[in-house]
């Protein structure tokens, strides 16, 4: 935002995100900032925001991800996948993929995942990667980080870093 770029933030609640906004706006003077508001465990929320943007776009240079949330109980998105994986990986993914073209069309293209080092806690299977009965929230968080960083490998592998570099992160 400090450097005049149009920015889209999005977030599942509108006041907050707004909120967001607003100070972002004020402490760098730019008024070239969106709101959309979308839950990224809802898959039909991801599908439609993702229109939205590219409705709104005419190019997307850099994607970040960064939905995170560490909870004590397993709940299920509204597709019934368990909430984690369905707002941290599967969520992500989707978007990744849908706005795949309007990142190619605006190379060179970053994707930024905000992932963790609590990654290093959990193997990952792709069978064991949501848990059910045995639910524990520390180790399903770990499981869901390991994901992305796998899928952000994966994606470097099949798109050309000359089109998108695909980048993840711990804070």
């Amino acid at each position: 935002a400090r450097c005049g770029a149009n920015v889209v933030l999005l977030g599942r609640d509108t006041a907050k995100t707004t909120k967001v906004r607003d100070g972002i706006a004020l402490r760098t003077g730019n008024p070239s900032l969106t709101v959309v508001t979308a839950d990224m465990g809802d898959l039909d929320d991801v599908r439609r925001v993702a229109a939205e943007i590219i409705d709104r776009c005419p190019r997307l240079d850099v994607l970040v991800h960064n939905a995170g949330a560490l909870t004590a109980d397993r709940r299920e998105s509204a597709q019934g996948i368990e909430q984690t994986v369905a707002s941290q990986v599967v969520g992500p993914f989707l978007l990744t993929s849908l706005l795949l073209p309007l990142l190619r069309a605006s190379a060179p293209a970053r994707v930024l995942t905000v992932s963790s080092g609590g990654m290093y806690a959990a193997a990952l299977t792709v069978d064991g990667l949501q848990m059910g009965d045995d639910y524990a929230g520390s180790e399903q968080y770990a499981r869901a980080k390991r994901a992305q960083v796998t899928l952000n490998e994966m994606w470097s592998q099949r798109v050309p870093a000359e089109e998108i570099v695909f980048h993840a992160m711990h804070p």
